[in-house]
């Protein structure tokens, strides 16, 4: 629940959506045209410092580098210039790696994250801006190249922005703040920018996939795994419909940090193991172009390790330079040979001259796999195991194409009726998916399942006879009408409760009193199914606002109605007039507190 979000104003034929998959590690970006009937093609552009080192790829790392509060540069082309071997990097460039993580952990406000190397920060809040920015820039350079921009102005093109389905509301809301500073949007609240949820973008994509649709009927019950750099993401769903594309959800998102980044970790702590990790540490933070290099390399073994028994190569890496500046290579042989003599299944060597190349061994490699695979196949497998009926594991996202996670995968499920699926091109499914959900004119997924208790703040009036009522005894007040009153919940939805989009949760609040002139509406969360009181444990005020009645209304006719409409990941709020029918005013740029889980 994301704050209070305007009326729809939803793309037509001849609008240009455009997606952006802004990973944890990596991002994309692709773009569509509406087009009568859902048949939009999904475009891929190449981001201006993308088109890496393993393929020509679309994608590119989710790294930014600032100078002076702009960008200097962003993807690869920023990682290959901060380490670029013919100069120094200036002590005013900063490079942001992976900062999108804080987004994940609970927090308020705007939290600060530390540029590559430390020594510096940020508001997460300003990396955010500053990445948008660049992307915004260059994507509509390329579409003016390209003919397909009939007016310059961002805000009048419709942007979709991937995010975990398992991200907190006010995560979700920052990304929104965020989009609105970089200019992509005129408005916090506009509905020219959707935020998608990352499976769900999965799932849209494969339904969509020639190749991949006729697998999957209606009834058909499946699991998307977004195994992404920084979180598995997880949600489930029904085909309630095949064309359109209609889906119901059957469970609450799942999932958690168990991306492919843990196996960065992993390597970055054998190899401080083997050097001495109070050493490693003084070369990280000294040298933090070095430690880069060392990092590219490593990535651009890990994408092109294959997982075979029957491998007996070495994987090598070029680590003269490190060594170097780490003022080790006198000692480099002995510290291999202490490695080996401690972990004799999982050996090193040099290679060559030892001041060259370090090989690792397969088992080595492996190793580095071994653990965040086996928490993603135990994650999806419960997640699973609480789906009745389940048909499909549809696994998506960049971490998806690791060998040993589709092996672990589909050993964890060979013993049952459950097939394991690859998302075509799966590092492109969700941008591509994204542009789909964009271009659509409602939201595929047409019941979805209610992660809060929701409702406002209400006064009613006290009944002795209720056991409820008399448990709280001792909160009653007496209201300016005169009678005994509770402060409660008023309850338009429960937690894990199937709402369905298409029919918007509206209640009915009159006056107390004739004297009444407005109505305080609070607007509540918790995480609890059953609740009574607007102030009890747990529950959260998200936003207040008044609404005024109609004083010329008879003071029996005098009505407020509120109205929970669902639609994608954000809830949205309305408040209409005694008719039920007209809407009273708009939304009020109020300052929300956010429900943190």
């Amino acid at each position: 629940m994301a704050g209070l979000v305007c009326v729809e104003d939803t793309p037509e034929e001849g609008d240009l959506v455009v997606a952006i998959d802004f990973g944890t590690s990596r991002t994309a970006v692709a773009y569509t045209i509406v087009v009568e009937g859902d048949n939009e093609v999904v475009n891929v552009l190449t981001i201006s410092g993308a088109g890496g080192f393993v393929r020509n790829d679309y994608k590119t790392p989710t790294s930014v580098l600032i100078q002076n509060g702009e960008v200097l540069s962003f993807g690869y082309s920023a990682q290959e210039l901060f380490v670029e071997e013919e100069r120094e990097p200036s002590p005013d460039w900063l490079l942001f790696k992976c900062f999108k993580m804080t987004l994940h952990k609970p927090f308020q406000d705007d939290p600060c994250v530390e540029c590559f190397g430390g020594g510096h920060k940020k508001r997460l809040s300003f990396v955010l801006q500053k990445c948008l920015e660049y992307i915004k820039r260059d994507v509509m350079s390329q579409l003016e190249l390209m003919g397909l921009l009939q007016d310059p102005d961002p805000t009048k093109l419709f942007w979709i922005l991937t995010i975990p389905a398992i991200w907190s509301d006010h995560a979700k809301f920052v990304m929104r703040t965020a989009a609105f500073k970089a200019g992509i949007i005129g408005a916090v609240e506009s509905s020219h920018l959707h935020l998608a949820l990352e499976p769900e973008c999965a799932a849209i994509a494969t339904q969509a996939d020639q190749t991949q649709q006729s697998l999957w009927s209606v009834g058909t019950k499946f699991l998307v795994a977004d195994c992404g750099g920084g979180t598995l993401d997880i949600t489930t769903h029904e085909i309630v419909r095949k064309s359109p594309l209609r889906l119901k959800e059957l469970l609450l998102p799942a999932g958690g940090p168990m991306g492919a980044t843990l196996i960065d970790k992993n390597f970055l702590d054998f190899f401080a193991t083997l050097v001495g990790k109070e050493r490693f540490k003084r070369f990280e933070h000294d040298d933090p172009a070095g430690y880069e290099s060392l990092l590219k390399q490593w990535e651009e073994k890990k994408v092109m390790f294959q997982f075979k028994e029957s491998q007996t190569g070495w994987t090598k890496l070029r680590v003269v330079d490190v060594v170097h500046k780490m003022g080790i290579t006198g000692e480099f042989a002995s510290l291999i040979d202490a490695w080996n003599a401690a972990n004799p299944r999982t050996p090193v060597e040099a290679l060559k001259d030892r001041k060259v190349k370090l090989a690792l061994s397969y088992n080595l490699m492996k190793s580095f796999y071994e653990h965040p695979v086996a928490s993603v196949v135990e994650k999806v497998g419960a997640t699973a195991a609480a789906c009745e009926g389940l048909n499909d594991v549809i696994l998506a996202g960049g971490f998806s194409r690791c060998g040993l996670l589709q092996q672990e995968m589909k050993k964890r499920f060979e013993a049952t009726s459950v097939r394991v699926v690859v998302a075509n091109d799966p590092d492109l499914t969700i941008v591509k998916g994204a542009a789909l959900f964009g271009a659509g004119p409602v939201d595929p997924i047409i019941i979805r399942k209610s992660k809060y208790t929701f409702g406002i703040g209400a006064s009613r009036v006290y009944n002795p006879d209720d056991a409820e009522h008399q448990r709280n005894r001792g909160a009653v007040f007496v209201g300016i009408d005169g009678k005994e009153r509770l402060d409660v919940f008023s309850v338009h939805g429960r937690v894990g409760d199937d709402l369905d989009v298409a029919k918007p949760k509206r209640r009915c609040y009159t006056p107390v009193n004739d004297d009444q002139k407005s109505c305080r509406i609070a607007i509540l969360v918790t995480k609890r199914y059953h609740v009574l009181l607007e102030k009890e444990e747990g529950v959260q005020e998200l936003a207040v606002t008044s609404v005024p009645f109609d004083m010329k209304q008879p003071f029996r006719d005098r009505q407020v109605f509120v109205e929970f409409s669902f639609g994608g990941p954000e809830v949205r709020c309305l408040f209409y007039g005694s008719t039920g029918e007209e809407q009273v005013g708009t939304p009020l740029p109020i300052k929300f507190n956010f429900f943190q889980s």
